[in-house]
């Protein structure tokens, strides 16, 4: 029987370093207000974010592989909401894409 190999295994998956992150803002990408970019935008956030981590092996990705990838790598960044609620840190923001309050 195959083993069930996880997408941070498989493709060696990290959190964006901050670096990286001052990066995509530099170039009018926020991770943080992704959900109210143009679709164009959120696309090229998420090309950039995956050749970041993955590089050229980015684009030999299925689409829908690509963007299950690209949510751990901000869950990785981020946190994710468990860890989240429990964390007593100011400051600390939702990955994008996750229920935010208005």
């Amino acid at each position: 029987m195959k083993k069930k190999v996880n997408l941070d295994e498989k493709h060696g998956l990290r959190a964006l370093t901050r670096g990286e992150i001052k990066t995509l803002r530099k170039n009018g990408l926020s991770i943080e207000k992704i959900d109210k970019l143009d679709p164009d935008r959120q696309n090229e956030m998420i090309d950039c974010v995956l050749e970041m981590i993955m590089a050229e092996k980015a684009d030999e990705l299925p689409n829908p592989e690509a963007l299950s990838v690209f949510n751990r790598i901000i869950e990785l960044t981020y946190g994710d909401e468990k860890s989240e609620k429990n964390s007593s840190r100011p400051g600390k923001k939702s990955a994008p894409g996750k229920n935010q309050k208005k």
